[in-house]
């Protein structure tokens, strides 16, 4: 038995193999470019979030950032789906004790971004993403924050007081 190989085929499986890849190429190109639309939505967002508030406050005075995220239901082709997350915080808060997160959950709809819901960000890993993001703009956060976000809480005073050797009632004093 042989196998032969006609012209034909080839066309054939040339013409698949390129309308695969040219679906592949619009699949990728339409996620960039829905990808891009929730980040203006992320822009308008935190320009409502500013100008909302009761009474209006000044951008300048905090640090914020918004992450997005998008796909779609199978990747390449299914129902997309997208998530946009602000942050904010008072500027210069590396204690992070005014931090927000608040989360907005989209579907695409046709060519539109609908909003099924909002909700506060209190996920950790959504938190040391946030904190990451935060460090690589150039604003400071406090490693003890991040530890406790990760889950590494300790009392950093009782651990300085046990390197220095005062919590320990028996510790000779040398200094004398």
């Amino acid at each position: 038995m042989s196998l032969v190989i006609r012209r034909n085929d080839v066309a054939v499986t040339l013409v698949a193999v390129g309308l695969f890849f040219a679906w592949l190429g619009l699949a990728q190109y339409e996620n960039v470019r829905m990808h891009r639309e929730l980040h203006g939505l992320a822009d308008r967002l935190l320009d409502e979030w500013f100008a909302t508030e009761n009474p209006p406050v000044n951008r300048d005075d905090f640090d914020y950032l918004a992450i997005v995220d998008s796909e779609r239901a199978f990747k390449l082709f299914g129902r997309a789906w997208g998530v946009v997350h602000l942050y904010i915080r008072n500027k210069d808060d590396k204690n992070m004790e005014t931090f927000k997160g608040i989360e907005y959950f989209y579907q695409r709809m046709g060519d539109q971004w609908v909003l099924l819901d909002s909700a506060g960000c209190s996920a950790k890993e959504h938190h040391i993403r946030a904190f990451d993001e935060f460090l690589a703009k150039g604003m400071d956060v406090n490693e003890r924050v991040i530890d406790a976000a990760l889950g590494f809480e300790f009392d950093y005073e009782h651990m300085l007081a046990h390197l220095e050797g005062r919590d320990n009632e028996h510790h000779h004093d040398h200094a004398h």
